[in-house]
């Protein structure tokens, strides 16, 4: 899983595998768990490049001598 419509896909696959009786609940839980952790690290990471690339357009406007307010 790369990104949060890949983490939904398998949230509604786990939804449905309990709906359908095919799934454990203790096991769906322990998932359930691991895609939250998972989707807090996707979130920070998109957070962190958008950042990084704010920073860089603010270094690239302060060499020219330009400023972003």
């Amino acid at each position: 899983m790369r990104n949060m419509q890949d983490l939904r896909l398998f949230v509604a696959h786990i939804l449905r595998e309990v709906q359908n009786n095919k799934m454990d609940v203790t096991k769906a839980r322990t998932l359930f768990y691991g895609a939250t952790v998972l989707q807090n690290l996707i979130r920070d990471n998109e957070i962190e490049q958008r950042i990084t690339e704010i920073e860089k357009a603010l270094a690239k406007g302060a060499e020219k001598g330009t400023y972003i307010q």
